[in-house]
């Protein structure tokens, strides 16, 4: 609900009395701080009589302790991180753009008008950016909220990001080692044959090679796990890595959906195979307890102990660890 000082004037919405009553209610109780909006559920036992969550209030006002609230989109003034949605492959009119001489139209708002907002286009069906197009950006938080900093996914905790926003940080050395994946090396664009990575500059042809075909991103990890597993010289250690994953197993059906998205993921996990095939079972169940894969597969994660819930914890890894795993 968007926020402003005063009474609704001219505002006419076929509602009836006692949803009114309710929305008011929950308004005037909310402790939400924030100078542009505020975020509310309607209560449980309210008297609404319409789909609160669907597009049946948009537009309505309410006033509430002479300020007035419009129902609005629930991702009005939403701040993302559109850095993927700007890429060539992510936005299907990325790439039209770039053939056709246009500005990213992603892009655009920032680099051509200098707007920190996107506008979004009536000639698109909202459905386009509710569905495939917000599972690809990651909400920020709204215009308003204070954050963190340090609270930030770490692939916005740059400096460039710190200098825009004006964060303040402690005087000397402000840079910090980040834990990577075992073995992890640094991307070298120049080696050719890269996994849809876009470079913008130093490339002859912006756009993608025919080595750099467009792809499913969830198919990432099979991707690098046949250019690996299939032509490496340790074919030994690969096919123990291959026998060791049959007994550990994971699935794209057993986890959240977006994990099958999350190629480091995934490959970090086999990986505990490939280092340990000719180790000791204890390395392997020690690094697969602590895979946040096998967390969600095997539902342990964020189980509480009996003395904290009053319950019994999720057993079910221990239970697969003594039948199956060892």
């Amino acid at each position: 609900w968007l926020r402003s000082p005063g009474n609704c004037t001219g505002s006419s919405h076929a509602l009836d009395a006692a949803s009114r009553a309710s929305l008011t209610d929950a308004l005037a109780r909310s402790t939400d701080t924030n100078e542009y909006m505020v975020d509310i559920e309607a209560p449980a036992a309210s008297e609404c009589s319409f789909e609160y969550t669907g597009a049946a209030t948009r537009g309505l006002g309410l006033s509430v302790n002479h300020e007035c609230f419009e129902h609005v989109h629930e991702d009005v003034w939403s701040v993302f991180d559109f850095s993927f949605w700007a890429e060539v492959g992510a936005h299907p009119g990325n790439k039209l753009a770039l053939e056709g001489g246009r500005p990213n139209p992603i892009k655009k708002w920032a680099e051509q008008s200098g707007l920190a907002y996107l506008q979004f286009p009536t000639s698109h069906d909202i459905s386009w950016f509710e569905g495939e197009g917000k599972r690809n950006i990651e909400l920020l938080g709204r215009r308003g909220d204070t954050i963190d900093f340090t609270e930030l996914p770490r692939k916005l905790q740059t400096r460039a990001v710190a200098e825009q926003l004006g964060v303040g940080g402690p005087g000397g050395d402000t840079y910090f080692e980040a834990c990577g994946s075992a073995g992890e090396v640094a991307n070298d664009p120049r080696l050719g044959h890269r996994y849809s990575m876009f470079v913008n500059g130093n490339d002859d042809e912006p756009a993608r090679a025919p080595d750099e075909q467009e792809y499913a991103v969830a198919h990432a990890k099979q991707m690098v796990w046949s250019s690996i597993a299939l032509r490496a010289d340790d074919q030994l250690r690969q096919r123990m890595a291959w026998a060791l994953a049959q007994v550990y197993v994971l699935a794209e059906g057993g986890v959240p959906a977006a994990r099958a998205r999350e190629a480091e993921a995934w490959v970090n996990y086999y990986d505990i195979f490939v280092r340990h095939a000719f180790g000791n079972l204890r390395d392997v169940l020690m690094e697969v307890t602590y895979s946040p894969l096998m967390g969600d597969y095997l539902t342990y994660k964020g189980s509480i102990s009996m003395m904290r819930s009053g319950v019994f914890p999720d057993e079910n890894y221990a239970r697969e660890l003594m039948q199956l795993f060892t």
